[in-house]
């Protein structure tokens, strides 16, 4: 029998319960012991839902939602009553994601679609199903006890630390965050940071503030990198006296929000910043540190220690990393346990470690608890030797270049550095990726600080002397080393960088017996002399800054890959490029900011090329028909060379093209060969003024993914079915384009589509026909209504409409059928009104309806709003009654005062709103107390539980789960 309820032979109909529960017979396991641990708690549970009179009084409800839970129409036909009763009777719904992930739930996937598809082959009725999936969708979306590598143990210290900012008091705070390597300091900070930033006239987060302090112009490049992000303008330099001229002129009495991360003893606020006086008031400033005593040099006073996670989280995280969410075997339980208390339950060493151990055997997990014994308490980075000590050597080779030189580097340029004939380097990173060692970050190659420093240990370890070191990244002993000519057959890689002023020049005697040096730097110097038996192991030259008369003959480069002469003097006929035709396996040409450059040199000698990158070389006219030659090109990177107005005729011979990107060019036209090109992913051409036509050609290019236009003259899109599989159309401020072709329902993979400020009025009917679309811009459009067609876009998430003045009357009630829908941007339009079905968006955290002036209502809002943006209400002077009741996460409303035809306001069940002002005018104010408690979030959102109860302790409630919950996934039972 499929059932979702147990039957009690003790429920007596007039009993009062305070929850009660659903699930499906094969988790009896787990339910015994939730019940156990809610009865023990005090709180009382009913089993079985089949007396009418038992389930309707009940508050709480539970879910329990595992694997096998949609397999059974009992359960879905319960789940949809739980939430029917959750919208029409305010009922609290606790869902509990047992062994799977909220998000399988929420979008319907893997077994949770497969169990639905089941039940329609069994006859159920359409409605019916529709029906279910609504309510699967709805609960999905509640924060519940699902275990989360994101959010596990954030929560009380988010909090904490939000505590101590008070971004409420006007005052200008500094708060410090320290504590050890691995306990999450910068993570904490980056949480708060996303939560409050919009908060702020301007922001920064400086992230690894020490170890980019320490570089070459450091604090030059810091400063330059704060005033850009507070200004949101592109980074330029500034001279550091000008800087903070800069700093005080441009953001005093300027309220800003500035993270620095990872200061160290000795640091100073007024060398970057200045005086915190030229702050404006409300300012914040965040400083994470190792050490407390940095913080009290700089007399902060708010400050939080960061310890260890408790121990149930902390087995809940590795629980996470070793096995990726699904439950423990019994001859890993207790082995489990033993680690996570050996590893100080610090949250980067979980990660690590459990990353390493997942899918390993007993064997392994019983030698790596082993050697962990071994290591002292509070020892972080022996701890974490231990995984680096255990990995492959190539592996380890790859993580030891990461650290020294390569962090912030582009992940594809730095893969052909480690790949050989069989391009392993690849799946060698995806395996440091997979241990949490390596992470990616916009592309980027990105490691903790606590890992690079272990890395520079092992390397700083191989030898007493820097010269018998593997790699050479710090410029003093970098400099000594080669300018006394001590290097030794085992350096790899020297770093070496000086300013634009610098004279230094390194002849061949200084490298000779460094002869496997696989990586060099060595911007703002020259190379002088005959080199023909140097460098010849050489991978990857970075030579930023190289000379506009090359000194150097007979270099070596028969190995080189990867060469970078970004922001260099050379131009198509420096003579360096005789000694460069000689790299013939090269594979990455990087010539950005070659301000010199007009016509590009001879390509053809370069048959291995895979990326070109021509990035602001803002004197470019002209491509050589060379580029013909290069069958393996993979990225044409020509962004901002503003003097470009021809692509070259030659584009469609390269056959192994992914990547066009040519925005800030003049091109005026696009080659028709475009078409030839069957294996391109990315066509960019935002920002090009000059170009007003694209070919039809473009809309065969079947394997296009990406296709953005933003800012063009175009005044037609090409589009056809054959876009099979794009997936991102943008024409934002395209304002030529007025009418949008009907083809556009043909693509049928698109998911993001950006029509912001183009001159369209009407949207075609076949926009229905965009099943898989998530994302629909419409900002700053003549539109007047939004048809009845986009209702139909099951998919949509975000749907934006700002500052459309044509946009008029009343939104449509069908806008429920979007039960995806978590964003919906309105403001600055002549919407007179909202439906009351809008309530019943069960995803919705975002409603901007700021200026809306002609708006005369607001309904009752859905309780998942986050976001509610009514800042200029003063204009909504037709604004009778305003309900945000249930909106657990809504923090506060603006000023009512001026509101003077609003008579009704409810704000029922919205505990984070602690003070209403202006309330005297109003006939009807709702706002009873509530007990709040706080859950861990799936990863898509973050809410709050609301319990609008006298007789239940929330905190003891949740308190009952948790533990439920984490004793059970880390074999606690």
């Amino acid at each position: 029998m499929a059932f979702a309820f147990l039957a009690r032979a003790d429920v007596a109909p007039a009993e009062v319960f305070d929850v009660y529960l659903s699930f499906r017979g094969s988790d009896r396991v787990f339910v015994d012991h939730l019940c156990g641990s809610l009865e023990e708690a005090g709180i009382r549970v009913v089993w079985d839902q089949e007396v009418e009179v038992v389930r309707k009084p009940i508050p709480i409800a539970i879910p329990i939602l595992s694997e096998n839970y949609p397999c059974s129409s009992w359960c879905l036909r319960e789940l949809a009553e739980i939430v029917e009763d959750h919208k029409t009777m305010g009922k609290i719904i606790m869902p509990v994601f047992l062994n799977i992930t909220p998000s399988v739930v929420k979008n319907i996937s893997h077994g949770y679609r497969e169990a639905i598809n089941k039940h329609r082959r069994k006859g159920v009725k359409p409605a019916t199903l529709r029906k279910w999936e609504e309510a699967l969708i709805h609960v999905g979306s509640i924060s519940g006890l699902a275990t989360n590598r994101h959010f596990v143990g954030m929560e009380h210290r988010e909090e904490t630390v939000m505590k101590l900012l008070n971004v409420e008091s006007s005052d200008v705070h500094v708060v410090g965050i320290h504590g050890i390597g691995g306990t999450g300091k910068t993570t904490i900070a980056k949480f708060v940071y996303k939560r409050i930033f919009h908060l702020f006239d301007g922001c920064s987060f400086l992230e690894s503030f020490r170890e980019n302090a320490k570089k070459p112009g450091g604090l030059v490049d810091l400063q330059c990198q704060l005033i850009s992000d507070l200004l949101g303008a592109t980074q330029r330099q500034i001279p550091s006296e000008d800087g903070i001229n800069s700093i005080r002129s441009r953001f005093f009495h300027k309220k800003v929000l500035i993270v620095f991360d990872d200061i160290e003893p000795g640091f100073e606020l007024t060398p970057i910043l200045g005086s915190l006086d030229w702050l404006g008031s409300g300012s914040r400033i965040i400083i994470t540190t190792r050490a407390e005593q940095a913080l009290d040099k700089l007399e902060v006073i708010l400050k939080y220690k960061v310890g260890g996670m408790q121990r149930d989280e902390a087995l809940t995280l590795f629980h996470i990393h070793a096995f990726r969410e699904k439950p423990a075997l019994n001859e890993f339980v207790f082995l489990s346990k033993e680690i996570v208390s050996t590893i100080d339950q610090l949250p980067l060493t979980i990660e690590v470690v459990g990353s390493y151990l997942f899918s390993r055997g007993a064997d392994v997990w019983i030698q790596t608890l082993y050697e962990l014994e071994k290591v002292p308490k509070l020892q972080v980075e022996q701890k974490l030797m231990v995984i680096i000590k255990a990995l492959p050597d190539k592996l380890r080779q790859i993580f030891l270049d990461i650290a020294c030189f390569f962090i912030g580097e582009d992940k594809s340029v730095a893969c052909s550095l480690w790949s050989g004939r069989d391009s392993a380097s690849g799946l060698e990173l995806q395996m440091l990726i997979r241990f949490s060692i390596v992470k990616i970050e916009n592309n980027k190659l990105w490691m903790h600080d606590q890992l690079r420093d272990l890395g520079r240990d092992i390397v700083e370890g191989e030898h007493r002397e820097p010269r018998n070191r593997s790699r050479l990244w710090l410029q003093d002993e970098a400099l000594d080393v080669l300018t006394n000519e001590k290097g030794t057959d085992n350096v790899q890689g020297v770093l070496l960088k000086f300013d634009s002023r610098s004279q230094c020049s390194f002849k061949p005697a200084h490298f000779a017996s460094m002869s496997n040096i696989r990586f060099l730097r060595l911007d703002q110097a020259n190379l002088e002399g005959k080199f023909e038996q140097c460098l010849s192991s050489l991978r990857w030259l970075h030579w930023r800054g190289c000379p506009r008369n090359l000194c150097a003959g007979n270099l070596n480069l028969k190995k080189l890959v990867i060469l970078d002469l970004s922001w260099s003097k050379v131009n198509e006929k420096w003579n360096g490029w005789r000694e460069i035709e000689k790299a013939e396996k090269l594979k990455v040409l990087n010539l950005t900011g070659c301000v010199d450059l007009i016509r590009t040199p001879d390509l053809s000698y370069y048959k291995c090329l895979e990326r070109l990158i021509l990035e602001r070389c803002i004197r470019l006219v002209e491509i050589s028909s060379s580029i013909k030659s290069l069958e393996r090109l993979v990225s044409l990177n020509l962004r901002s060379c503003t003097e470009l107005n021809k692509l070259p005729e030659e584009l469609g011979s390269l056959i192994s093209l992914e990547e066009i990107l040519i925005d800030e060019t003049a091109v005026q036209e696009i080659p028709v060969s475009i078409d030839h090109l069957q294996k391109l992913r990315i066509f960019s051409a935002c920002n090009c003024l000059s170009l007003i036509q694209l070919p039809d050609s473009i809309s065969h290019v079947k394997s296009l993914r990406v296709f953005t236009l933003n800012g063009t003259k175009i005044t037609e899109l090409p589009l056809s079915k054959e876009l099979e599989v794009l997936r991102h159309l943008s024409i934002n401020h395209c304002r030529s384009i007025l009418k949008l072709p009907t083809s556009l329902g043909s693509l049928a993979s698109l998911i993001k589509l950006d029509l912001s400020s183009t001159g369209i009025v009407e949207l075609p009917n076949t926009v229905n026909k965009l099943n898989l679309l998530e994302v629909l811009k419409i900002d700053f459009t003549f539109v007047r209504e939004l048809p009845g067609a986009i209702w139909k876009l099951k998919r949509l998430e975000e749907l934006h409409a700002s500052r459309c003045r044509s946009l008029v009357g009343e939104i449509p009630r069908d806008i429920e059928k979007l039960s995806r829908l978590r964003v919906l941007r309105l403001g600055y339009s002549r919407i007179r009104g909202l439906p009351d079905s809008i309530s019943r968006l069960p995803n919705l955290q975002t409603l901007d309806l700021l200026h809306c002036d002609k708006l005369h209502r607001v309904p009752n809002l859905p309780s998942s709003l986050i976001s509610l943006s009514l800042d200029e209400l003063e204009n909504l002077i037709f604004l009778a009654s305003l309900n945000v009741s249930y909106c657990q996460s809504l923090e506060r409303l603006p000023d009512l005062s001026k509101l003077k035809k609003l008579k009704d306001i409810k704000i029922k069940g919205c505990p984070k709103i602690r003070d209403i002002k202006s309330v005297e005018h109003l006939h009807s104010f709702e706002k009873p107390s509530s007990a709040i408690i706080e859950t861990e979030s799936s990863s898509e959102v973050t809410n709050t539980m609301i319990f609008p109860l006298d007789h239940i302790d929330g905190e003891v409630l949740f308190d009952a789960l948790k533990h439920a919950y984490t004793g059970f996934v880390t074999g606690g039972v």
